[in-house]
C-alpha cells in the first residue's frame, strides 16, 4: 500500500487522474479519496443529461455497483431502458424521470 502523505500534490493529481477520481484538488481531499478507492468505498461519478423532448440520459460508471443495481431494478420495472452504449467505462441508460442516486 502506498503512503500517500509522502507524495507531492502533482503526484497525487496524477494518481487521481489515473484512477478516474473526481474530487477537490487539495492534498487532504485527494489523500482521503485515494484511501477510499483502495478500500473499495469510493463512489464514482454518475452523469445525468436532461433532454429537450423530456427524459434523461444517465451515464453510470461500471465500478459503481450500488447504482447499477438500483438502475437494473428500474429497468425491470420499465422506468428506464438501456441504450446499449458503453463508452469510457460508463454504461448509458434512458430514463423518463431523474435518477436519484442512493
Amino acid at each position: 500500500m502506498i503512503d500517500y502523505k509522502k507524495l507531492k500534490v502533482d503526484q497525487l493529481k496524477k494518481e487521481c487522474l489515473k484512477r478516474d477520481i473526481v474530487c477537490k484538488q487539495t492534498k487532504e481531499e485527494m489523500i482521503n479519496s485515494l484511501i477510499l478507492d483502495d478500500q473499495g468505498k469510493w463512489i464514482y461519478h454518475t452523469t445525468q443529461i436532461k433532454q429537450k423532448n423530456g427524459g434523461y440520459i444517465v451515464q453510470i460508471d461500471y465500478r459503481n455497483k450500488m447504482q447499477l443495481i438500483e438502475m437494473s431494478k428500474n429497468v425491470e420495472k420499465r422506468f428506464c431502458q438501456t441504450m446499449g452504449v458503453y463508452s469510457v467505462g460508463k454504461i448509458w441508460y434512458k430514463c423518463e424521470n431523474e435518477f436519484i442516486t442512493p
